[in-house]
């Protein structure tokens, strides 16, 4: 999850942002649902304010889009 590793400050495949996108996902379900369906209030209780707040920034289009490495879009300004 690319909103991890803007909260983290580190590469999306360190092993920080892996291991806490492995374990989000085990126990609140899939990404896509994460990011468009769950509540907000869920998500900041689960995983604190700063990522309820990028994911909401996220919904309401208050993100920049930044071409990545090898043509992948990351997520800045969250």
């Amino acid at each position: 999850m690319e909103i991890l590793s803007e909260i983290k400050g580190t590469g999306v495949t360190t092993k920080g942002v892996t291991g806490v996108s492995h374990r989000v996902l085990a126990d609140l379900g899939n990404e896509f649902s994460i990011l468009m369906d769950m509540p907000i209030v869920d998500i900041e209780e689960y995983g604190g304010t700063l990522l309820a707040i990028a994911i909401q920034r996220m919904r309401e289009g208050n993100v920049t889009i930044a071409l990545g490495m090898m043509g992948s879009l990351a997520p800045f300004g969250c």
